[in-house]
C-alpha cells in the first residue's frame, strides 16, 4: 500500500514523467519536459542527481509533505 501511494503521489505531482526502477536505482524521466532524475540508496536515506528545468524530485515530496501535515499516511516514507 505504502509504495503505491507514494507512486501515486509521484504521478500526480509530475504526470508526464515516468518512472523505472533499475536495481536498486529509482529512475524518473520526464520526456515531455526534457527532465530526469535518478534516486540511488545512500547511507542516509537517498542520494539524488537531477538534470534539466524541472526538479523531478521537488514536486512529489512537497506534494507528500501537504499530505503528511493533512494527516494522510503519516508513517509513508518516501524513497525520494
Amino acid at each position: 500500500m505504502e509504495e503505491t501511494f507514494l507512486r501515486f503521489l509521484a504521478q500526480s505531482a509530475v504526470p508526464d514523467a515516468q518512472m523505472a526502477t533499475v536495481g536498486e536505482a529509482v529512475r524518473l524521466v520526464g520526456a515531455v519536459i526534457g527532465s530526469a532524475a535518478t534516486l540511488t540508496p545512500a547511507s542516509s536515506g537517498w542520494a539524488v542527481r537531477e538534470a534539466g528545468p524541472l526538479n523531478l524530485c521537488g514536486h512529489p515530496v512537497t506534494l507528500r509533505d501537504e499530505y503528511r501535515f493533512a494527516g494522510i499516511h503519516r508513517e509513508c516514507v518516501a524513497p525520494f
